[in-house]
């Protein structure tokens, strides 16, 4: 499988650590010039925005639903109902998630999808969590609620922000929510 012209190879680990202080990678298991996406794991740097814009403090949000906003979930029953508890609190519902459907992974969330013929609904996608999050931004500041998954978007401008302080990577350069980074040169803090 191929996204943005790099091949993404599923369940390939890859890294590089580094000490601040000498700035020198200090271990590299896998291939630290690898080109990766740091969409799934980035959810931790998104979280940060939801904090600094209000977010988690205005509507009350547990330690729970703060996992479901920086994890992804595989569709079992729990995970389901804390994305629809994140929505109800925030006024919205679903329909306003754009993450796209995927059916659950959990074998039994499964099998009483197809058992009761659910409908197709975001809710299932392993992000939903994260995308009952972001929105609440939009809510909480009466943003447009349509753009809250655009790359020129307030929020997601912030985010690129955030993701640039830990990496020193021009938020300019991060492109999109891919955020397309070479694992090295990001740990190095290169531009």
């Amino acid at each position: 499988m191929f996204r943005l012209g790099a091949e993404i190879k599923p369940k390939t680990v890859t890294g590089s650590t580094l000490y601040r202080q000498i700035r020198t990678p200090v271990c590299r298991p896998g291939d630290p010039g690898f080109t990766t996406f740091l969409d799934f794991s980035a959810k931790p740097f998104q979280m940060p925005a939801l904090f600094r814009s209000g977010v988690v403090g205005h509507f009350s949000f547990s330690d729970q639903d703060i996992a479901l906003f920086t994890a992804s979930h595989n569709g079992g029953n729990f995970h389901i109902d804390g994305v629809r508890k994140i929505l109800r609190q925030t006024g919205l519902d679903e329909t306003f998630l754009k993450c796209g459907f995927h059916p659950p992974y959990d074998q039994k969330a499964l099998e009483k999808f197809y058992a009761v013929h659910s409908d197709p609904s975001p809710i299932y996608n392993n992000c939903s969590g994260e995308h009952a999050g972001m929105p609440a931004a939009y809510v909480l500041h009466n943003d447009d609620l349509a753009t809250y998954s655009e790359p020129d978007d307030p929020h997601q401008r912030l985010i690129k922000q955030i993701v640039s302080g830990f990496s020193e990577i021009s938020a300019v350069k991060i492109e999109t929510a891919a955020f397309r980074l070479f694992i090295y040169r990001c740990a190095r803090g290169q531009k």
